[in-house]
């Protein structure tokens, strides 16, 4: 039994080595939900804190702040940070957060559309990470074949995107018109029309997918017929279906954001740790456990750096536009430096 797990999971076939992979990313979905329902049941404690202007529970301070807004901060080290993808993209990587910035700070109407956008493109981002990480796994095995890319992009964009729509928290999603910074992600104001049509939109919802997963599976096995097929892909696009479903659609809005974006935030600082150290390494010609050392020095201080502004500063339109602008260029920079077609990883 234990020989036939190796064959299908040989150690040449993770990104990074077994345990790791597993921690990191294809079990993170469910660390992050088994964390929070610990939460949830008050089997972890979760004393109230003050830092700065915020005052709230310790955990989600840690997962909201400390984790995921500060997640999206990080990836100036590999944007800026790394040689290679700094000369690639220099103009854009220059130029496009100073014009973001400027037009957020500027017109309201930018301000309250980038609000709006944020929240899918957010949605829509982490979608995208677990393709990125399903890629990596079929060219881990030596499937370099597209014919499933488009259909992989689908189904993780279903994966997210599918319990919100169908669930009970398709109302959060719509509603960005709150006035604390904190608050925009919890929202309260409910459009009519959500509520008038989320019985349709669940029942357009699961015909999709009634219809697409069959096909999928259909494709997938064709495809297993002429490539080699990554197990660990499969775990972790099941897990995270799991999890998804489980948080989006039977949980709160608060736990759902929660859960969702401790594993993303859980992956990405892994990913960095793991794609950066290298380039660290040969930048300033360090062994690889001082470049270890460096690359958590340079994620621990960034993310204080952020934190700074979150906990401390008085939310002015500046600092929002600010906080804004590092969201967007999170999600469009991730966009074009992760590439796995390109071999940007």
């Amino acid at each position: 039994m234990v020989a036939r797990l190796l064959a299908l999971f040989p150690r040449s076939s993770y990104i990074v080595s077994p345990i790791f992979d597993w921690l990191a990313f294809i079990a993170a979905p469910l660390i992050g939900f088994v964390i929070c329902m610990l939460l949830h049941f008050h089997l972890l404690p979760d004393p109230t804190i003050q830092f700065g202007e915020f005052r709230g529970k310790f955990w989600f301070f840690t997962i909201f702040i400390v984790m995921t807004q500060c997640h999206l901060f990080i990836t100036v080290l590999r944007a800026y940070g790394n040689k290679t993808i700094f000369s690639k993209f220099k103009r854009r990587l220059l130029l496009g957060p100073l014009a973001i910035f400027l037009f957020v700070y500027s017109y309201e109407w930018v301000f309250m559309l980038t609000l709006f956008v944020n929240i899918w493109w957010d949605v829509y981002h982490s979608a995208c990470q677990t393709y990125g990480f399903s890629r990596l796994y079929d060219v881990r095995v030596g499937n370099t074949s597209t014919t499933m890319c488009v259909l992989d992009r689908i189904l993780n964009c279903l994966i997210y995107i599918g319990p919100i729509l169908g669930g009970a928290n398709l109302i959060s999603h719509l509603d960005v018109f709150q006035q604390s910074y904190f608050e925009m992600l919890f929202f309260s104001k409910i459009p009519f029309y959500a509520g008038f049509y989320s019985r349709t939109i669940l029942i357009l919802v699961l015909l999709f997918t009634a219809l697409f997963i069959p096909y999928y599976l259909y494709a997938a096995w064709k495809s297993s017929k002429k490539n080699n097929v990554s197990y660990q892909k499969i775990c972790l696009l099941s897990i995270t279906a799991l999890v998804s479903i489980l948080a989006w659609g039977f949980n709160t809005f608060g736990m759902a954001f929660l859960i969702a974006n401790f594993f993303h935030a859980w992956q990405y600082y892994a990913m960095i740790y793991w794609s950066e150290k290298s380039s660290v390494a040969k930048r300033f010609n360090l062994d690889d456990k001082k470049a270890s050392f460096v690359v958590i020095f340079i994620l621990i201080a960034l993310s204080a750096f952020l934190i700074f502004f979150v906990g401390f500063k008085q939310k002015t339109q500046f600092i929002i536009s600010l906080l804004l602008t590092i969201s967007l260029c999170h999600f469009w920079f991730d966009g074009f430096i992760w590439s796995v077609k390109k071999k940007h990883v």
